[in-house]
């Protein structure tokens, strides 16, 4: 019989005190001769004995009762012996073992909570302090978590440091390997003679120490590798390893909704043999509950939710003057700390996933249009300036100003105030125009090119012939030519490039209102198109109407229409708002947060503008330098990063130029054995086998509990008095 407790043994000392009480209250009894009592001294005599025998029997039960509970305080258990097969009798019972290294799990996945409060880690702990007690041979220990590390060097007679680090061993927020460990427990034992018995004992989850692990080599000699099941012996354990997982979360504004709003994509994993009904997920930001949703997935499935909610996100005013390349000087967007929570199980650490909330910094356009009209809803761009407006996309994202234009050169302030110039049913435009924009986009600035009624295509082809997707032919009336003018039918939006950044609002192009948009004319484009360019949208009549390409640092957008009504009524469709949005995101190349995503102890490559050194400040504070991987790039590089949470990038004076958020690597978190491959050997089955035997084991402390109740039933019985009866 061991106990997990065995320094709470010493209240068995307290079992002392009611005969220490009882002796110490005794008294001697002074005789006083009384011929009145003479008869009751005789009736006194004859009852003596009894009530003798009922004070000791109570002294015994109360140091009984005492001591008991004591034990139970303890924690005994009792571990049977197992017969083994004579070829592994020494491997598993320790006799003959010269050397054995601990292999000890502390990644996540160890804070998993089994039957009776108890978490894999500290069943994974209870079994190495128990080895510890019991070896007779040099022990060493591994530790896997954080990556591989021996702390303490190879194996050692000494124990007391390893039980002392056994002891202090935490639940990481990481997961390595599990054969890296055993790599580095087989380099510890090659400086062992090859003919020293050695074991190697795993101590892990059961769906990673059941996984295949790296055999010994041949030179180690005679070496078992052992992997214990924690959960063998223990009861209730049924459904311990059920789980459920955020494995995904992506953020993004949802303008269609409306101004501030947000719009978040969860995955949620259900690995269990259970199904999830109607299960908790709710958003905060900043602490605040935003969104409140439910989950119902089979088992083994994995699913997404969405969820939108309102979160007001402002950008702080300009601080400085200038060409405008720098987000510092334009003042830093102020981000927000996002989290998604999922209802809590057995293992909380995979239920939370954080992110950022941050706007891209604000964005300049500059418009020229070609057919300014005194009526606003007939102006080329009102559509866009509505689309754009700070009431509907939130204070201080975008600043579009508008300037009437035949085609001419811009001047050099309005070039440099700008990130994007929109080019609106302007009829000619000049080739000093041309190369002003070709230097533009070579710089990385965007281009947005709407030809109408007034466009002159062979100005434009000529004067903007690096920048345009497809040259243009001339405009074209929809529906079929021979048919009668009333009788055409209008064209639609029906291909969309699947998987491209600008239809990221929408979870399906085909069933927005962009597809239901009538297009009674559109402008013709030659078939033949230039390098580095692309089709992104087209009609049903077969013609390219949404057309990229990129030049230079930069990239230029082509709409196969005018920004009005006067073609087509995709501008009076809703999705036009968050498209027009989009449209700008896309060509500043600035997505609408600056938030990266990491895994717990990945490497992070960061893009950041600005002259280093940079710093990456971490959720507690604590700060570590980024690499720079080129001398002449804006590559920064992290190789490690944790804890889990929100970070921040700062420059050399403590300003901040990034944000990244570290999110738990959640690809371990499926707890089940089906999901990990079996091992293959027999002999291996059978080490498995035997060592969950010899894991199993029988909790004595809850049959103290019992007793106890029993010696206090037994007291009470004792003291009892039946009630004297009246005489009549």
């Amino acid at each position: 019989m061991s106990f997990l407790s065995p320094l709470l043994l010493f209240g068995l000392l307290a079992a002392l005190l009611p005969p220490l009480i009882h002796l110490l209250n005794r008294r001697e009894p002074r005789p006083t001769p009384f011929a009145a009592l003479e008869l009751l001294r005789r009736a006194h005599q004859r009852t003596a004995r009894r009530v003798k025998l009922k004070q000791w029997l109570l002294i015994a039960l109360r140091a009984l009762l005492l001591a008991t509970l004591a034990l139970a305080m303890a924690r005994p258990y009792w571990q049977p012996q197992v017969e083994q097969a004579e070829g592994l009798k020494a491997e598993v019972s320790g006799d003959g073992l010269s050397a054995q290294v601990i292999v000890f799990d502390t990644s996540y996945m160890m804070g998993l909570k089994v039957s009776n409060g108890e978490h894999l880690i500290d069943l994974a702990r209870s079994h190495a302090l128990s080895t510890l007690s019991d070896a007779q041979a040099e022990v060493g220990l591994v530790l896997v978590g954080e990556g591989v590390s021996a702390p303490l060097g190879g194996p050692s007679a000494s124990t007391d440091a390893l039980r002392e680090r056994v002891l202090a061993l935490k639940p990481s927020e990481r997961h390595t390997p599990l054969s890296e460990g055993v790599l580095k427990a087989y380099e510890l034992l090659r400086e062992l003679s090859p003919a020293t018995p050695k074991r190697v004992v795993i101590l892990s989850a059961p769906h990673r120490a059941r996984a295949s692990l790296p055999s010994p080599p041949p030179e180690l000699g005679a070496t078992t590798l052992t992997p214990i099941d924690l959960l063998a012996g223990l009861t209730n354990t049924e459904g311990a390893l059920n789980n459920h997982a955020l494995t995904a979360v992506s953020a993004q504004p949802a303008p269609q909704r409306g101004a501030d709003q947000w719009r978040v994509d969860v995955e949620v994993a259900n690995w269990s043999d259970q199904a999830m009904e109607l299960w908790p997920v709710w958003v905060e930001v900043e602490g605040e509950v935003k969104v409140r949703g439910f989950v119902t997935l089979a088992p083994g499935e994995v699913g997404q939710k969405r969820l939108y909610f309102k979160a007001n996100v402002e950008t702080s005013e300009p601080t400085a003057s200038g060409e405008g390349s720098d987000a510092r000087e334009r003042g830093a967007p102020r981000g927000l700390r996002g989290r998604v929570r999922l209802g809590a199980d057995a293992l909380p650490i995979d239920d939370t996933r954080a992110f950022w909330l941050s706007p891209a910094p604000p964005t300049r356009l500059l418009a020229l249009n070609g057919d300014p009209r005194p009526i606003p809803q007939e102006d080329e761009l009102f559509y866009m300036r509505s689309a754009l407006a700070p009431e509907v996309t939130g204070a201080g994202r975008f600043e579009l100003r508008a300037l009437p234009s035949s085609g001419e050169a811009l001047s050099d302030e309005d070039l440099l105030w700008a990130d994007v110039v929109v080019l609106a049913n302007v009829g000619r435009v000049s080739e000093v125009l041309g190369r002003q924009l070709t230097e533009l986009v070579v710089r990385g600035g965007g281009l947005l090119l709407a030809p109408g009624e007034r466009s002159t295509p062979r100005s434009w082809n000529r004067s903007l012939k690096a920048l345009l997707p497809r040259p243009l032919r001339g405009p074209r009336r929809s529906g079929d030519a021979a048919a009668h003018l009333q009788d055409r039918r209008a064209a639609r939006l029906s291909e969309f490039k699947e998987g491209h950044p600008l239809f990221a609002p929408f979870s399906d192009p085909l069933r927005s209102t962009l597809a239901k948009a009538s297009l009674e004319r559109y402008m013709l484009f030659d078939p033949q198109p230039p390098p580095k360019s692309e089709v992104i949208a087209s009609l049903n009549e077969g013609s390219p109407y949404l057309m990229s390409r990129s030049h230079g640092e930069g990239r230029v957008l082509m709409i196969g229409g005018p920004l009005d009504r006067a073609w087509s009524d995709l501008v009076l469709k809703p999705d036009f708002v968050p498209l027009t949005q989009q449209l700008v995101r896309y060509l500043t190349q600035r997505g609408p947060m600056e938030s990266v995503e990491a895994g717990c102890g990945e490497a992070l490559t960061l893009t950041l503008s600005g002259v280093g050194p940079f710093s990456a400040l971490s959720p507690q504070g604590e700060r570590a330098a980024l690499t720079q991987r080129s001398s002449e790039g804006r590559l920064w590089s992290l190789p490690n990063v944790s804890p889990l949470g929100h970070h921040r990038v700062l420059n050399e004076a403590s300003e901040e130029v990034g944000r990244f958020v570290v999110n738990l690597n959640a690809e371990a978190s499926d707890l089940r054995l089906s999901a990990s491959p079996q091992r293959s050997t027999q002999a291996n089955d059978e080490k498995v086998s035997l060592s969950a035997r010899r894991a199993e084991r029988t909790h004595l402390w809850p049959f103290a509990l019992f007793g106890l109740f029993v010696l206090l039933a037994l007291e009470a019985f004792t003291l009892y008095q039946r009630p004297a009866r009246s005489a009549r």
